[in-house]
């Protein structure tokens, strides 16, 4: 199981990001590692501890010393979210097949195998996990529910589950990925826009034994702006002119409309030496230059997000990594931990 792996024989890249789970990561990697070795070729295992503090980065440590060439791993100094994590994993990853699961021990490592037969069989280049009977409170499962099938109606994928941890992908389909805040939840919604095939199969789920959930509530508020940043970026990212550009042409049609109808009716009153009592009467006609500023703003805005897109395409977020293991060009780590 020891000896270092070429990134070229690489079949498939494990990524498992880790937030304070001391007490489930050494149970899964026993029960992950006869499954990987059951596919019959050659993989390596990817670690992203997201700032945890439980003492989960010296389990990993110790896992990438055992494995060295096999298990590697990146320690970020702060939490910064699992979209993050799983974009700085994707980077990393040099397998042709990329395995994402979370480590809670929610997502059954035996489970690995069905994926990859179902991607096999059907020609597809991802497959997700369907928590066909899902092991969670109703606080959970009912907002995901309403989750699932408000996404399934804008965004045309037919997923069943879109939030499943378990996800198998072909590494081509992550690259460039735009992974930020929460948005690790549309992933296959951004992978369906670039034109791949995806297919869902269903898995078994099973109760979390250890720890308690890191999303509380505030992910349905969350997880409702990051729909419609996925709604822009899908539609409008490489054009935001189009976005602002209706509601700036919407404003300036109903400015000149309720503008012309004041005008003339300011003409008509003018010559029946009324125009007075009828302002006044009627201040509504404000509307009109104040919906025509806006539609300027709304173009501005426009026109503002086409120069950033065009100065800054291509520029990446900085990740807070503390210090990576197990890579072979790792050169000079900052910040390694001391350990006794």
């Amino acid at each position: 199981m020891n000896g270092s792996v070429k990134p070229s024989e690489v079949f498939l890249s494990v990524i498992l990001p880790v937030y304070n789970e001391h007490q489930t990561i050494e149970p899964l990697v026993e029960r992950l590692l006869p499954v990987l070795a059951q596919l019959g070729g050659t993989y390596e295992v990817i670690f992203i501890n997201d700032g945890s503090t439980d003492g989960s980065d010296l389990i990993i440590s110790s896992l990438v010393r055992q494995h060295q060439g096999r298990f590697k791993a990146v320690h970020f100094r702060i939490n910064q979210g699992k979209s993050n994590a799983l974009k700085t994993g994707f980077e990393l990853a040099t397998g042709t097949l990329v395995l994402m699961m979370d480590t809670d021990l929610q997502d059954q490592p035996e489970e690995i195998p069905k994926l990859l037969n179902h991607l096999h069989d059907r020609n597809l280049d991802v497959v997700t996990g369907w928590k066909f009977k899902r092991q969670d409170p109703l606080s959970k499962t009912l907002p995901s529910r309403l989750f699932n099938r408000t996404i399934r109606y804008f965004s045309k994928v037919e997923v069943q589950d879109f939030n499943c941890g378990l996800k198998l992908m072909r590494r081509e389909c992550i690259q460039n990925l735009p992974l930020y805040g929460q948005l690790h939840r549309y992933i296959l919604v951004l992978i369906a826009k670039r034109g791949y095939k995806i297919g869902e199969v269903a898995i078994e789920h099973a109760p979390r034994r250890f720890g308690h959930s890191k999303f509380g509530t505030g992910r349905m508020f969350t997880g409702f702006m990051d729909f419609l940043t996925v709604f822009f970026l899908t539609r409008y990212v490489q054009s935001p002119l189009y976005f602002f550009g209706i509601y700036s042409v919407l404003c300036m049609i109903f400015a000149l409309l309720w503008g012309g109808y004041f005008i003339g009716s300011h003409l008509v009153n003018y010559f029946l030496g009324t125009v007075e009592v009828f302002m006044n009467l009627h201040p509504l006609w404000v509307l009109s230059p104040i919906m025509m500023v806006v539609s300027f703003m709304f173009l501005s805005i426009g026109l503002l997000g086409e120069l950033i897109y065009f100065l800054h395409k291509g520029l990446e977020f900085n990740k807070p990594i503390r210090y990576s293991e197990g890579f072979a060009d790792e050169g000079d780590r900052d910040d390694p931990p001391c350990r006794t």
